[in-house]
């Protein structure tokens, strides 16, 4: 049987988990809202879809996406969920821990299944009881955020050897204190000072990135956040104007000229969730679909920003990377 053709074999209202919000010749259409923190990220998206497309969901016949985005303004968060709660959706897919927690707020009173797709610890912060059995209506993808900061700074560390006084910039308002430990601990076993510098808002990071290098920042670990994705090619060339490399979370800041990453392939976290949509649809509640936590990690580096700042990446380094950018 083709996935495609389940939805119209599937008759009865009670073999199917929600109460359709269309039919079009005996066919449920299933009303998928979209919250993130982030722009529109099209290599996202289209592998989300391609996901969904390969399951039979083919969108407009089975599936109707609604989608918001904060543009990295966490702020607007509430309202965009509280707009897609009154859409009435079925089923509501996030992306990372503030999207999860406005949409799990908006749904309080009326709790519907929300999948995460880049939650950094969902069980530390409260959107699972526990991997293998989250309870409630929250399951998802973890992209192991907070786990990944000492990695970072020692790949940083490998790539700059001289490096003494590493600057950080931070954004307070998403869940920095849960980054903060292990990045300090990292620091720590490498003998390195550290210089914090924070951005809640797009207006507030030209002058962090001032302030880092005037603190004498030798190079700059960007933690995550939605917001300094966003505005990814702005720092970017503001830390190289400085001469500062960075290490950054997510492998777009390299392809528009930062010298590292070290992180997920988020469009593969995109591509899988669609599964977890298909498990829900089909009638498993997502208390009983266990966390996915990431089984690889990709290290981008990028030859001409090394070059650009007079680094020479060390062999084993290179040697290491996952992708080379020339």
């Amino acid at each position: 049987m083709k996935r495609r053709q389940f939805i119209s074999l599937l008759g009865s209202a009670a073999a199917w988990p929600f109460a359709p919000a269309a039919q079009t010749q005996g066919e449920r259409v299933v009303r998928l809202g979209l919250l993130r923190a982030t722009t529109s990220q099209q290599r996202d998206f289209e592998a989300f879809m391609e996901g969904l497309r390969g399951l039979g969901y083919l969108p407009g016949k089975h599936i109707n996406i609604e989608p918001r985005h904060a543009d990295g303004v966490l702020s607007r968060l509430p309202e965009l969920a509280s707009e897609l709660v009154r859409w009435g959706p079925d089923i509501v897919v996030v992306d990372g821990n503030p999207s999860a927690a406005a949409m799990r707020a908006a749904t309080s009173g009326n709790p519907l299944p929300i999948v995460f797709v880049v939650v950094a610890d969902p069980v530390r912060l409260g959107f699972a009881a526990s991997l293998s059995r989250p309870g409630g209506m929250m399951t998802g993808l973890s992209n192991l955020a907070i786990d990944l900061g000492t990695k970072r700074v020692e790949l940083l560390r490998a790539a700059v050897p001289n490096l003494s006084r590493l600057g950080v910039l931070v954004h307070p308002g998403n869940y920095w204190v849960e980054h903060r430990e292990q990045v300090h601990q990292a620091a720590r076993a490498l003998g390195l000072a550290l210089d914090e510098h924070a951005a809640d808002k797009p207006i507030e990071i030209a002058p962090a990135l001032k302030s880092l290098a005037r603190s004498g920042a030798q190079a700059v670990l960007t933690i995550n956040s939605p917001l300094f994705y966003s505005e990814r090619e702005r720092i970017v060339s503001a830390l190289n104007a400085a001469r500062m490399p960075g290490m950054h979370p997510e492998r777009e800041f390299v392809e528009v000229g930062g010298l590292m990453s070290y992180g997920i392939d988020f469009p593969a976290q995109w591509r899988r969730a669609a599964a977890y949509v298909d498990k829900i649809i089909r009638g498993v509640v997502p208390a009983d679909l266990p966390v996915e936590q990431p089984a690889r990690f990709e290290l981008i580096l990028n030859l001409r920003t090394a070059r650009v700042l007079n680094i020479a990446i060390p062999p084993t380094l290179l040697a290491r990377a996952d992708e080379v950018i020339e």
